[in-house]
């Protein structure tokens, strides 16, 4: 890790500031345009609305279905918790990097997608109590032997240093495995600057890129990561070592305390009786029936 350079407007200060000037404009941008209260009342059926703001692919978190529904970990957790509120609920599956506009505007009610909590998140939304701990792994080709030997994190990133410009390190953007990759203070990643950093909108596309020829790994969150290389039929795998540690929780606008209560109370209910691991061995190991919501077509 490398210490924090303290002088007026380190490059490290002046990315930090864009990020969040960025953010805090596209948050103030949401809400001009939408002004629409969170949990509102649909107008055609008087029955109050739980809206969820999402991002597939992120299998098993969150994917659409052959059928054309929501399937996945997150979703089932929002659709426990409508159904115990009587609320009816809406998912829109939209860009990951507009997810924590929209909920901290109130067009949505919470943001699911796989999200860890951050300095920067946090300057614009809340979160709920973690839910999931995960990890950042990589990702690369079944004919690549270079990580072969490798042990734990120090020998993955020791390979990945010898790494040149022609050598592109992907990633989904706005994830921690952009901040991984790009380097982060806030997150006490150094970044890989000797390799070409490429952001892709999901990670399923830095995938086939890399198939195709134009990427020599691609970091992102351990559980999709297991379920991309499935779906390439031994093209590529996974390097087996957990390159961060971090836990997902759900975003909420600033200030909605009693959906934040709520909410908390559901998922400690549904940590303890069961129901949260029930629903992740669906997801991992297949035990039990998978169900697909609706997606909003707005």
């Amino acid at each position: 890790m490398f210490m924090r350079i303290m002088e007026p407007f380190t490059r490290t200060e002046d990315k930090k500031m864009k990020k969040l000037i960025a953010l805090l404009l596209a948050v103030c941008c949401a809400a001009g345009c939408m002004m629409l209260a969170a949990c509102k009342t649909d107008d055609n059926t008087d029955e109050k609305t739980f809206t969820v703001a999402t991002n597939t692919p992120f299998d098993p978190f969150e994917y659409i279905g052959t059928d054309g529904l929501a399937y996945g970990i997150d979703m089932e957790i929002a659709a426990g918790f409508a159904a115990s509120k009587g609320y009816k609920l809406v998912i829109r599956d939209i860009d990951f990097k507009s997810i924590l506009a929209n909920v901290a505007s109130g067009y949505a009610d919470i943001g699911m997608a796989g999200m860890t909590i951050s300095d920067e998140r946090l300057v614009t939304n809340d979160f709920t109590e973690t839910y999931y701990t995960a990890s950042q792994k990589l990702i690369v080709l079944a004919t690549d032997t270079a990580f072969d030997g490798c042990t734990d994190a120090a020998s993955v990133e020791a390979v990945l240093k010898t790494l040149t410009k022609e050598d592109v390190l992907a990633f989904q953007n706005g994830t921690t495995g952009n901040w991984y990759v790009e380097g982060d203070a806030d997150w006490e990643f150094e970044g890989f600057a000797n390799a070409t950093a490429k952001g892709y909108e999901s990670a399923q596309q830095a995938v086939m890129d890399m198939v195709n020829g134009n990427v020599r790994g691609v970091v992102v969150d351990d559980a999709p990561a297991s379920m991309l290389a499935k779906a390439q039929n031994g093209k590529v795998k996974v390097i087996d070592i957990a390159l961060t540690s971090e836990e997902y929780a759900f975003a909420l606008q600033k200030g909605n305390d009693t959906l934040k209560a709520d909410f908390n109370a559901y998922l400690a209910s549904i940590k303890a009786d069961g129901t949260l691991d029930a629903i992740i061995a669906k997801y991992f190991g297949g035990e039990g029936t998978k169900v697909g919501y609706p997606v909003s077509d707005n």
